[in-house]
């Protein structure tokens, strides 16, 4: 990652920006705001007044601690 934000600083040293961390509903306040002007969110959410650029869909996994497996038999998913 570092070497990609170097990388990105050498070829656009004029650009600035911050990372803001949030859920999704969060995150499109902060849009609707206008304090930042692109997020990286998780669907569904209204669309609407927003352009939007679907990515390539990813799984999700839930992990827990052993303690809090609710099916102990199972070791995998």
């Amino acid at each position: 990652m570092k070497d990609r934000l170097s990388e990105f600083h050498r070829n656009y040293a004029g650009v600035k920006f911050e990372i803001h961390e949030g859920n999704t509903f969060m995150i499109l306040d902060l849009l609707n705001k206008g304090i930042i002007e692109i997020g990286i969110v998780r669907t569904p959410f209204n669309t609407t007044g927003l352009g939007c650029r679907y990515a390539a869909s990813e799984p999700m996994v839930a992990v827990m601690t052993e303690e809090h497996n609710w099916n102990p038999d199972r070791k995998t998913i």
